[in-house]
């Protein structure tokens, strides 16, 4: 019985394994929210069959024939049969690789200027990854029902729907009249002489101006 159980649990562990290493750590990176159980499990078993069978391919038409052509005295004791046997070894590393690897291909401009053209429209759940020049962005962020302004550079920001905070650092602070225009500089973050930041909830945004660098690539 527990043989049995044991067994099954083998069986579960290698047909499963590399494929959710793949698909947990890709979302996580890419969205940081939960996936839905029964997709995660049906494509944890669709990409580990992937991924198995492409380790197995390219052990035995390219890794196995360099091995024999530079190291002759080795071919004949190279066996895949062992790959198969530490597959979970072999594979769950590969799969942890290729999804920092889609991550690092997923967060290129161009990837996403392609896809956009492509289609349409963004291929990201979050707009921010749209519209933040990843060089330098200003804001001007407008607090709800508040004559205030910041301004500042955007330095980072969470991903949590309207719980999500926005960092600004160089940043001042400014009353501004009704009818838009500067009332008041009251604080500048540069009066510090020292390194400072601000954090602001999403929640209190009225509206969000975003200011380029006149080389900016993000509007094309």
């Amino acid at each position: 019985m527990i043989t049995e159980i044991i067994d099954k649990l083998t069986d579960i562990i290698r047909y499963f394994a590399s494929g959710f290493a793949f698909l947990w750590l890709f979302n996580k990176l890419r969205a940081k929210k939960d996936v839905d159980i029964t997709l995660l499990l049906v494509g944890s078993a669709i990409v580990s069959y992937f991924i198995k069978d492409s380790v197995y391919v390219v052990a035995k038409k390219i890794v196995k024939p360099i091995v024999a052509y530079f190291f002759p005295e080795f071919a004949t004791s190279l066996k895949l049969e062992l790959l198969l046997q530490y597959e979970v070894l072999v594979c769950v590393p590969i799969a942890i690789a290729l999804a920092l690897l889609l991550y690092w291909l997923y967060n290129r401009e161009i990837v996403s200027k392609i896809f956009s053209k492509l289609t349409n429209k963004s291929i990201n759940d979050d707009i921010w990854r749209d519209v933040i020049d990843k060089k330098a962005t200003s804001v001007n962020v407008f607090l709800k029902n508040k004559t205030i302004l910041y301004t500042g550079k955007l330095r980072k920001r969470e991903e949590n729907g309207m719980d999500s905070w926005f960092q600004l650092v160089e940043y001042t602070c400014t009353h501004f009249n009704e009818d838009g225009t500067a009332k008041e500089k009251f604080f500048d973050s540069s009066s510090y002489n020292k390194p400072t930041s601000v954090m602001i909830p999403l929640s209190e945004i009225e509206r969000i101006e975003l200011i380029y660098r006149t080389d900016t690539k993000i509007l094309d």
